[in-house]
This record gives C-alpha cells, sequence and structure tokens, in this order.
C-alpha cells in the first residue's frame, strides 16, 4: 500500500467514505419500525428482524388482534431502547474494524511484503550470543 502523497490521501478518501456516523444512524433509527439504522451498520439480521416485526405489528392491527400487536410493539421498543446504546459501540467497533482492515492489510497488487508478524524475525544481538555460546559447548561436548 503506498501511503506517501495522494497514495494516502487515496486510502483516507477511502476510508472516509466507507465509515458509518452516528448523526445518521441515530436519524435513521427514528424510523425504527423499518430497522434501517441495522441496514446502514451492516447488521442484516437486525434490520430483518425490525421489519419482520413491523410486519407483525401491522397484522395485529389488521386483524385487530390487540394482544398480538401490543406483544410486536412492545418488542420494537425495547429493541428500540436497546439500540439507542447499542448504536454508539456498534458504529465506534464497525470504524475500528475498518481502519484495521484498510491500514493493517499487506500490500494488495503493490509488490509489498507481507507484514512482519508471518516471517520469522531475525535473532537479536543476545540471541546470537547464546546460540553461539550453546553451539561452542555443543562443539566441546562431542570433540573432549
Amino acid at each position: 500500500m503506498n501511503l506517501r502523497g495522494a497514495g494516502l490521501q487515496a486510502v483516507n478518501a477511502s476510508l472516509t467514505r466507507q465509515m458509518r456516523h452516528r448523526r445518521t444512524a441515530y436519524l435513521l433509527l427514528l424510523l425504527a419500525p423499518l430497522g434501517l439504522h441495522r441496514f446502514y451498520l451492516k447488521e442484516l439480521w437486525g434490520g430483518v428482524a425490525y421489519l419482520l416485526l413491523a410486519v407483525l405489528l401491522i397484522l395485529g392491527l389488521v386483524t385487530a388482534n390487540i394482544p398480538f400487536a401490543l406483544m410486536a410493539g412492545v418488542a420494537i421498543v425495547v429493541f428500540l431502547v436497546f439500540d439507542a446504546f447499542w448504536i454508539d459501540r456498534r458504529v465506534n467497533d464497525y470504524n475500528k474494524s475498518l481502519r484495521m482492515r484498510i491500514f493493517l492489510q499487506p500490500g494488495k497488487n503493490t509488490g509489498e511484503e507481507k507484514p512482519t508478524e508471518t516471517k520469522k524475525r531475525m535473532p537479536s544481538f543476545a540471541d546470537q550470543e547464546a546460540m553461539l555460546r550453546e553451539m561452542t559447548r555443543k562443539k566441546d561436548a562431542d570433540n573432549p
């Protein structure tokens, strides 16, 4: 990854476009029965759950099944209260994982080497001295 000049600017521009924002998520929370805030934060199953609860609420109201509609409505409200606190943590986690994925990936199509964690590191000076002492000791033990 080229992190100099225009390369860094391009990476930062891409990161900015992909990041999620709290304000947008909270505004979408106002349309809670649709679960748009969950879809925005890349939580597909949470968004689908909101949609199913909204359908159940509407079916309960249309069929005049008040207890059924009430249960669906209470479930939506409980999820809303949870999501009011969850959104902040989810935005932080999503953006952190996005930054890690972009900045910590091995050089993608740039010919760069993979991070040093995958390669065996060079022994330190103290390690080299210890290896030399061990080799000398073995040599002396083999040749009395």
